[in-house]
């Protein structure tokens, strides 16, 4: 259960509207919810290729301490990466209200008009507690390492760190994605015109740049004062892509 604050409401332009207000809420709601429990689906082993197998929910509740919206948020798929987005049929859900009205005023430190249906929704939030399923929660996960601390190799665990931190930084790749120039689309590709010429280009041998594979690339060269004494012919470092 989660609480978000309302403020950004006060700051909008008069001329959008309660509705469009009420709309903002609502994509807060479902932008916090998904947040929250994608996270978690992280945490459990799954990711946006080995979809979640069970259901996770999340409540979100977004107040200013009088107005209250309540949402109820269920998490059924995160595989959503281009080659199963328009073949997955499973969506996520989200229940809401609209923004109700804990109390009309408050005066000399007392509560007035205090709406007790408002009051018995919040309460019931509070009282759903988790309850323990019946089957494999972390079915991805392996049985002795499921976290990076649990790697016992020092070389590996590094790798991995370094290398999901790169992954999550957003940083450019080292080698662009290498450009189609106009007289290229016109003299190869819209018409054979060069058919004689060496073929180098990836769209002339056959590769989809866009679908590089992660572990294409070289692995970091390891300077000679840094190799294992006396002698080593290894001169780049080992990596841990997993081999599927």
């Amino acid at each position: 259960m989660s609480f978000h604050g309302r403020d950004h409401i006060l700051s909008r332009k008069a001329s959008y509207g309660p509705e469009d207000n009420l709309e903002a809420l609502h994509c807060q709601a479902m932008k916090a919810s998904f947040g929250w429990l994608l996270a978690q689906a992280n945490s459990q082993g799954f990711t946006t290729y080995n979809d979640v197998t069970y259901p996770l929910v999340a409540q979100t509740v977004i107040t200013n301490g009088q107005l209250w919206s309540l949402y109820a948020y269920q998490l059924n798929t995160i595989e959503m990466h281009n080659e199963k987005m328009d073949e997955n049929p499973k969506h996520n859900i989200c229940f809401g209200t609209k923004p109700l009205k804990l109390y009309e005023t408050l005066e000399d430190g007392k509560v007035k008009g205090l709406n007790e249906d408002v009051l018995k929704m919040i309460v019931q939030f509070y009282i759903n507690s988790p309850e323990e399923r019946e089957y494999e929660m972390k079915p991805y996960l392996g049985k002795e390492e499921r976290v990076v601390a649990d790697i016992e190799d020092d070389n590996k665990r590094c790798w991995l760190e370094a290398r999901y931190k790169h992954l999550v930084s957003n940083r450019p790749k080292h080698l662009l994605r290498p450009e189609v120039h106009m007289w290229e689309d016109i003299y190869k590709i819209q018409h054979n015109t060069r058919p004689f010429e060496a073929k180098r280009r990836p769209f002339e041998l056959g590769l989809l740049p866009y679908k590089r594979r992660l572990d294409e690339h070289l692995p970091p060269y390891i300077p000679k004062v840094l190799r294992p004494y006396p002698r080593c012919r290894k001169k780049f470092e080992t990596m841990y892509y997993p081999k599927v």
